[in-house]
């Protein structure tokens, strides 16, 4: 996408009925009851990314992350469209639109993961919760026995 227009993406974030305020690079939505993070929305060389933060830590240890990680991965079957990123200190879900008429929809995704799996990516943040996730969804899947040659 060449060129994104201001009025229009202002236009589709009215058309959501949330409140937003523009900044520098882009536009934010405040946390809601909807959304318990902030939502960024820029422009990006395919269109418009909507970007929310599931949840943030200071200090994870891999047992977490590998948790949160898989949490995620399964999560992305779920959500058409939506990506999920595990990055330092934070997890993220973000949509990519590739014209501002798509845009209310990209939101309406980022917030609905965001309603739906924040509690759940911080709660991943507990080693023993982590864990016991890991054991449930982690190991691998069972194989069934090659039949017998007799």
């Amino acid at each position: 996408m060449s060129h994104i227009e201001a009025d229009a993406v202002e236009s589709a974030l009215d058309s959501l009925g949330a409140a937003w305020k523009k900044r520098d690079a882009g536009w934010a939505i405040p946390a809601t009851a909807r959304a318990p993070w902030e939502i960024d929305v820029a422009a990006h060389d395919a269109g418009l990314r909507v970007e929310g933060v599931l949840t943030t830590w200071d200090d994870a240890g891999q047992t977490e992350l590998a948790a949160i990680g898989a949490l995620l991965r399964r999560a992305e079957a779920d959500l058409p469209g939506a990506a999920f990123e595990v990055r330092p200190g934070r997890a993220v879900v973000a949509v990519t639109a590739s014209h501002e008429h798509e845009l209310p929809a990209a939101v309406t995704c980022v917030m609905t993961a965001a309603r739906l799996l924040s509690r759940e990516t911080a709660a991943l943040l507990d080693r023993d919760v982590a864990g016991r996730y890991l054991e449930f969804f982690g190991a691998p899947p069972e194989t069934t026995p090659a039949p017998s040659r007799i």
